[in-house]
């Protein structure tokens, strides 16, 4: 993902580029907005120098990114949208 520009929520110049099985597919807004998502429990596993290990779990915020009259290339195909949503979840 390629954002030109970001002023608080708001995004300017946003390219998603994407390839499976040897296709690609470019998404791209020229604006947008970036926001919180829901959040997640999220479990971390130290493992510190003396051999012992602690786990430990976090609470953690997925993204959302919404994009205003999006285009979507994928092949031979041009689609368009309005409004288009990702959310981004933490591993």
């Amino acid at each position: 993902m390629h954002i030109t520009k970001r002023d608080g929520n708001s995004l300017t110049g946003i390219q998603m580029v994407q390839t499976s099985e040897g296709k690609e597919t470019t998404t791209a807004a020229d604006t947008g907005t970036i926001s919180e998502g829901p959040k997640h429990p999220v479990e971390l596993i130290i493992n510190h120098a003396d051999g012992k290990t602690t786990k430990t779990t976090q609470t953690q915020s997925s993204v959302i990114i919404t994009l205003y009259n999006a285009k979507v290339t994928a092949a031979d195909k041009i689609i368009n949208f309005k409004q288009l949503g990702f959310q981004f979840d933490p591993p």
